[in-house]
């Protein structure tokens, strides 16, 4: 009897052990339910923009709101592999990356990551899963946000433009009268109604103060006309194709040509376009930029053109016709193309009857 009621006893045990521990289970279930619903999380780029080649640092911030610990916090995500992250292998497509936490109650944790950009794009970062389980579909939430970063192309000058491109703006001889350039001075005449008077040269007048008011000497300035670039970029395949890897060889160093172009110009304050018949990001059949100047009007084309896809969507004749139609005049254009055949020499000669017409084959 003895016997039955120490087994009785140990089986009460046991049972009561059993219960305990669900019941703490299912409790930290639900705190660990609550504790993740509450999480915060964001992640961001260090930069907006960055030119090919160059490090970015990847930042994200997790806090805890509640009085709560919790341990083994897995955020998982997807970076393209194109951001090769320090301390991990190259590859290519999306790369997976896991960031594990241990957050006491009221923490914030905040950790960086480093990465190279190795090629030209627009990448985005927009949603993380935490995962808190011995089962991937146990304790996950997603949150959304949204970080992108613009790899731009490497500027690489070429030797048809680089040295046009050096001039500071005004600083274009023109031999229409267009404006005066008050630091070219090219002479001295007399003076003439209508003449400002900071325009006088009072040592050459003391010279000549003999002959009263007919003696004043003014300086002659030199006329200068702001640039007018346009750039016009061609897709197409040539006939002697060698093969995908080639041609996009060949049109990335294009594109850096452009970039180097824009920038350029749009530092020495010239006005400046572009143009190409590749698809555009808002989903049209080519890009067309109007002739306009300033920081931002460059700004936005060069970012446009971190995001060309190396396809061609249209005609390039057709792209120059538009040119032509538009009556664009005493402007420099820049025709860079992988091939020149009978349309694109139609097209570039009809530019060249009102403009400067500079033709780089890739």
């Amino acid at each position: 009897m003895e016997i039955i009621l120490k087994a009785f006893t140990y089986l009460l045990i046991a049972i009561g052990v059993f219960v305990a521990v669900m019941i703490l289970n299912a409790l930290y279930r639900k705190v660990k339910t609550f504790v993740i619903g509450r999480l915060e999380y964001t992640r961001e780029f260090s930069e907006e923009e960055v030119v090919e080649g160059e490090r970015v640092v990847i930042t994200e911030v997790i806090y805890n709101p509640t009085p709560l610990p919790m341990f083994f916090i897995d955020i998982i995500s997807y970076i393209n592999g194109e951001l090769q992250l320090e301390n991990m292998e190259p590859c290519e497509g999306m790369q997976e990356v896991i960031s594990r936490f241990h957050l006491l109650p009221f923490t914030k944790i905040t950790r960086r990551h480093r990465a190279v950009c190795t090629k030209r794009g627009c990448y985005r970062m927009t949603s993380a899963s935490v995962m808190a389980g011995r089962k991937t579909w146990e304790y996950n939430k997603t949150f959304s946000f949204l970080a992108e970063l613009f790899v731009l192309p490497r500027p690489i000058p070429h030797p048809f433009t680089s040295r046009s491109f050096n001039l500071v703006q005004g600083a274009a001889s023109s031999p229409n009268k267009i404006v005066l350039d008050p630091f070219s001075v090219i002479g001295i005449r007399d003076f003439a109604p209508g003449d400002p008077f900071n325009m006088i040269n009072f040592k050459a007048t003391a010279r000549c103060s003999y002959n009263g008011a007919r003696g004043i000497k003014v300086n002659e300035l030199d006329s200068c006309s702001d640039r007018i670039i346009m750039i016009y970029l061609n897709f197409q395949t040539p006939k002697d194709y060698d093969g995908a890897e080639g041609f996009e060889r060949k049109m990335e160093y294009a594109l850096s040509l452009c970039a180097n172009i824009i920038e350029e110009a749009s530092r020495d304050g010239h006005h400046v376009g572009f143009g190409a018949n590749c698809p555009h990001s808002d989903g049209g059949n080519r890009i067309l930029f109007p002739i306009s100047s300033g920081s931002l009007h460059a700004k936005e084309i060069v970012r446009e053109i971190s995001r060309i896809p190396i396809r061609c969507s249209s005609s390039f004749f057709s792209l120059l016709d538009g040119g032509i139609k538009n009556d664009i005049a005493r402007t420099e254009v820049i025709v860079i193309t992988p091939c020149i055949d009978e349309n694109i020499e139609k097209g570039t000669a009809l530019l060249r009857r009102r403009n400067a017409v500079t033709v780089i084959q890739v």
